[in-house]
């Protein structure tokens, strides 16, 4: 479909508008500077390791979450404290409390803790041996491991993708979501499970990152300082093709 000389005039000058602002939307295209590819690994309950990475793990020993001690990707001691704890319901004084309902999560950390031994969560936390007493009064407040069903320690854990508030960058939402993502400048990614839409768990991590080449290097100058120029250009020829007139009292 033709169009009329007064709408291609028009497209002209929105054109030339767009090359003018150029310097601000070309930056966008990612031409030039080094490209961050970040991608997904599924995490499950599914795994011999009670939560872990089902298909496709990380090529780089990547933690699950921060919060979760003992499993796949974390400092890879053997835990032999926690095992310690596990077995024979253990526990470790750490202080004193006058309250004898007190529990509370394990000190030092503003989210649920957990550690993952022999395939089974369990949830550090510290509570207050009510049927001990220490002079004025005061109860032995102890360190624990209570056990934590694997799915519910998960949903403990995770991030939500599509929350408004609270949400991953934007970027580790795309690569929660469709499987990879490309960013030109390094991204904070959660160091833990992000949840999307169906309920599936994935950990999202930096895969590699790219050099552009000299020729879209170049490219990006170009079009940066060149499109200016031939929109100033269009709008000097355009100029006397518009004529305004004012009606009224």
């Amino acid at each position: 479909m033709s169009l009329t000389p007064p709408r291609r005039d028009a497209f002209l000058v929105g054109l030339a508008l767009a090359f003018l602002v150029a310097p601000v939307w070309v930056p966008f295209l990612h031409l030039d500077g080094t490209a961050y590819h970040y991608r997904r690994s599924r995490v499950t309950t599914n795994t011999s390791d009670g939560i872990g990475y089902g298909e496709h793990p990380p090529d780089l020993p990547t933690a699950i979450s921060r919060d979760l001690e003992c499993s796949v990707g974390t400092s890879g001691r053997y835990c032999a404290f926690e095992q310690y704890l596990a077995r024979d319901n253990h526990t470790v004084t750490v202080g004193y409390t006058n309250d004898p309902n007190y529990s509370a999560p394990s000190p030092r950390r503003p989210n649920r803790h957990f550690v993952l031994l022999d395939g089974s969560a369990y949830e550090t936390r510290m509570v207050a041996n009510a049927s001990a007493t220490y002079e004025r009064g005061h109860y032995p407040l102890e360190l624990t491991l209570e056990r934590e069903p694997n799915a519910r320690a998960l949903r403990a854990l995770y991030r939500d993708a599509m929350s408004r508030r609270g949400a991953p960058p934007s970027t580790v939402s795309r690569a929660a979501t469709a499987g990879n993502a490309t960013a030109s400048h390094r991204v904070d990614v959660p160091q833990a499970p992000i949840r999307v839409a169906d309920g599936t768990y994935y950990r999202v991590y930096l895969a590699g990152e790219t050099e552009t080449t000299p020729g879209a290097h170049v490219t990006a100058v170009a079009l940066r300082y060149g499109l200016p120029l031939v929109g100033l250009a269009l709008l000097y020829r355009l100029w006397g093709r518009f004529e305004i007139t004012h009606t009224g009292g």
